[in-house]
């Protein structure tokens, strides 16, 4: 007597390509390195959950209600944005960044702006060091 063979389990995508929207989303997400977006004016469009954490803040909507400036001292975001404008990207500037609940630490950021010549967005990268 043969046993019946299990129900095979449904095939899942598999994302093979950076080139795949499905691939980088899935990839930011799981990242433990903080993304975010923001624009010039430093309103916050977008981070993924690593990002959420490194700031304090339990939710993306949590995080729009504040601005960089709240958590980044005016000067350091002068400095940086000065730098894109003239190079296109930041690389490896470390400066001090202070969480919701007034906690400090030290942070290593490199930005670049992918949108220069389609919009105002500049897309930022931050990881703990």
């Amino acid at each position: 007597m043969t046993r019946p063979r299990p129900p095979r389990k449904p095939r899942t995508k598999r994302h093979r390509s950076l080139s795949d929207p499905g691939t980088l989303s899935e990839l930011a997400l799981r990242l433990k390195e903080g993304i975010y977006i923001t624009n010039m004016q430093g309103d916050i469009i977008d981070a993924n959950p690593a990002f959420l954490e490194m700031f304090g803040v339990d939710s993306l909507d949590e995080l729009k209600a504040h601005r960089t400036s709240d958590f980044v001292r005016a000067e350091v975001r002068e400095r940086e944005m000065a730098q894109l404008e003239r190079d296109g990207s930041v690389r490896d500037i470390e400066f001090q960044l202070t969480r919701r609940d007034g906690e400090v630490r030290t942070v290593v950021t490199s930005l670049s702006d992918y949108g220069r010549r389609r919009s105002n967005r500049r897309q930022y990268h931050s990881q703990w060091e």
